[in-house]
């Protein structure tokens, strides 16, 4: 058992630890050099959303390929944003000139 790509892998007594933090998945035993006896892993699948502990934080570095993604995602909202701005210029610009048929 290894751990997944990008993933994070910890022994019970790391994860004894850390439980109140992060959900994980017991993993299959592992053999270590130097060690006679198994050693029972655990990986991590995500952080508890209802921890108290404030002073936990898990940070994961994008790919590139992520981020590829989220820098075309953020120029697509700019876009949109420019464009709901733009269409509300445009409909006072028509509210004003329909009072102005009005009266």
């Amino acid at each position: 058992a290894s751990a997944d790509a990008n993933g994070i892998l910890m022994s019970y007594e790391t994860y004894a630890h850390a439980q109140d933090m992060i959900e994980v998945e017991e993993r299959e035993t592992i053999k270590m050099k130097g060690i006679s006896r198994e050693i029972k892993v655990f990986s991590v699948t995500g952080i508890k959303t209802n921890s108290e502990s404030k002073g936990f934080q898990v940070k994961k570095k994008p790919s590139r390929r992520e981020q590829s993604k989220i820098e075309k995602l953020e120029k697509d909202v700019a876009r949109i944003d420019n464009n709901v701005k733009e269409m509300n210029k445009n409909m006072e610009i028509l509210l004003k000139k329909n009072r102005r048929m009005s009266s």
